[in-house]
């Protein structure tokens, strides 16, 4: 909206502008808009909202927690027990790995719901 008017470029400042030039522009007055002008720029304009993203799917909830650096560790350790051929420790790094995922996939799907972390 600012680079499409020349009055209010990018190269303006916002608060060097004078109101008298800013009610101007916005075709208003110091009193505001009346009930029925704001109606009408609301039913032409609609509403001022954000687009939300939309929301992660739980699968890829789910494989993030694989990016932790704990997980990738243990990951590691498994794999390398196993070619050394020590299976029972790669068996039991995996299953730690994996109930470890499950148990948190709940709690750590709901708290990413709720913030606003890289990885949700």
């Amino acid at each position: 909206m600012l680079m499409e008017n020349p009055d209010f470029s990018h190269e303006m400042k916002p608060w060097t502008i004078v109101a008298d030039a800013t009610l101007a522009r916005f075709d208003t007055t110091l009193k505001g808009l009346t009930d029925a002008e704001a109606r009408q720029r609301l039913e032409r304009h609609s509403r001022n909202r954000l687009r939300e993203k939309p929301p992660r799917p739980a699968w890829m909830k789910f494989l993030v927690q694989f990016k932790d650096l704990l997980v990738i560790v243990l990951l590691g350790a498994a794999v390398l027990a196993g070619a050394i051929g020590d299976i029972k420790d790669a068996v039991v790094i995996l299953i730690v790995v994996v109930f470890n995922t499950f148990v948190l996939f709940p709690c750590i799907g709901g708290r990413h719901r709720e913030s606003s972390t890289p990885w949700t």
